[in-house]
């Protein structure tokens, strides 16, 4: 549609090649466009990272744009921007569905990542069961 592309002109000169980057995940981006382009000063910081991890986002963005706020905490690293984004990013598919649960959780983990970063794997496939418990956190 005529009118997606326009929206997407105001991102790309952020990042060149960003309409064919996008045009491969446009039906999972298109539905939560204008929420992206209403955070977009919180987001265009992260914006080369989050192209980066496209493939890996894109199915999860309407979740994702929905915590936004939480998972900005993650977006910084401990040595280095986007260190923990980075980390991360391999357990979206487990923790993904359950973020809305999990919201509560994330503000009270991210000062404790570096200590919890190393169980992650063996938590991940369960984390569905701690959502319940943010006092747990």
């Amino acid at each position: 549609p005529p009118a997606i592309y326009a929206q997407i002109d105001q991102l790309r000169a952020h990042v060149p090649g960003i309409v064919h980057i996008l045009d491969r995940h446009l039906p999972h981006i298109e539905p939560h466009l204008d929420a992206i382009l209403e955070r977009f000063d919180d987001i265009e910081p992260h914006l080369p990272w989050a192209l980066a991890h496209i493939d890996d986002l894109a199915p999860h963005v309407g979740v994702l744009m929905r915590h936004l706020d939480s998972l900005l905490l993650y977006a910084d690293g401990d040595d280095r921007p986007d260190e923990w984004a980075d980390r991360l990013v391999p357990y979206l598919p487990a923790i993904v569905p359950h973020l809305d649960a999990l919201e509560p959780h994330l503000p009270l983990l991210r000062p404790h990542l570096a200590q919890l970063y190393p169980y992650l794997g063996r938590l991940a496939p369960h984390v569905g069961r701690f959502a319940r418990y943010p006092a747990v956190s």
